[in-house]
């Protein structure tokens, strides 16, 4: 995967009378990743020379082999380096297979100020290595605790927990935020929930489950468990009846 375990190149080889071989170098990044051997392509194209210059082998197949021991289950990965000055109440990893450049990044949230030394009120993207990543941009964070994180199959980021603002904007305990980290003005939960929001669910369909101590999201009366449209709105489709005698 362009990204994780190398970086796409491309350029012009030059073939001088009687030369038959050129050398462009490939980037293979060392991830410290157990894997199986990767494959890459490589791709000659548009010959350029006198008349009848043509490419005899015009495709290649480059392997890249995994030179990292396989870890024994349960060991601390030498890999990841993070440090949070609060505790962490939830994880979210970024698994889209179309979107490399997010792949494996992880999301944070839980009661921390600072994740490697730097400000982030209770929310945080990682890289794969536990590096802080700069370009997402949620420095202004959440005012209270942040409880749950799911990712959207459009790399959406749905958070729930106690917070009343989030990244500056009023978002009473459940809000969505693009894959940059701005509020997604494409979710309005209306009043939002007026307790805590435990858990969050995303269907197959788009639509949100949320679980929680709350008896009122989005205006509407919910006992501890409601459904989301995934635009934020009450889905009236869902009648759980008097709900839970308890939160979720």
């Amino acid at each position: 995967i362009d990204g994780l375990d190398y970086h796409a190149t491309a350029g012009s080889l030059t073939f001088t009378n009687g030369v038959t071989s050129q050398v462009r170098l490939v980037p293979v990044i060392d991830n410290l990743v157990t894997n199986p051997a990767r494959t890459v392509s490589l791709v000659l194209s548009n010959a350029n020379g006198p008349l009848g210059t043509q490419i005899r082998q015009a495709v290649a197949t480059l392997s890249i082999l995994d030179d990292d021991a396989a870890p024994l289950a349960g060991q601390t990965d030498i890999s990841f380096n993070a440090t949070v000055d609060g505790p962490v109440f939830a994880v979210a990893i970024h698994t889209n297979l179309a979107r490399p450049d997010l792949l494996g990044k992880i999301l944070i949230g839980g009661d921390f100020q600072t994740v490697n030394g730097t400000s982030r009120n209770r929310l945080a993207r990682l890289n794969r290595d536990g590096s802080l990543d700069p370009t997402w941009n949620s420095s202004a964070g959440a005012d209270d605790d942040i409880l749950d994180i799911e990712i959207t199959a459009d790399n959406r980021v749905l958070v729930g927990g106690f917070f009343t603002q989030l990244n500056g904007a009023n978002h009473n305990r459940i809000a969505r935020l693009t894959e940059s980290g701005v509020s997604d003005p494409g979710f309005n939960a209306g009043t939002g929930a007026n307790s805590l929001v435990n858990d969050l669910a995303i269907q197959a369909d788009g639509k949100i489950l949320v679980g929680g101590s709350f008896t009122d999201v989005g205006g509407v009366s919910a006992n501890f468990l409601t459904r989301l449209t995934a635009d934020g709105q009450t889905d009236s489709a869902f009648t759980p009846g008097q709900g839970p005698n308890a939160q979720v």
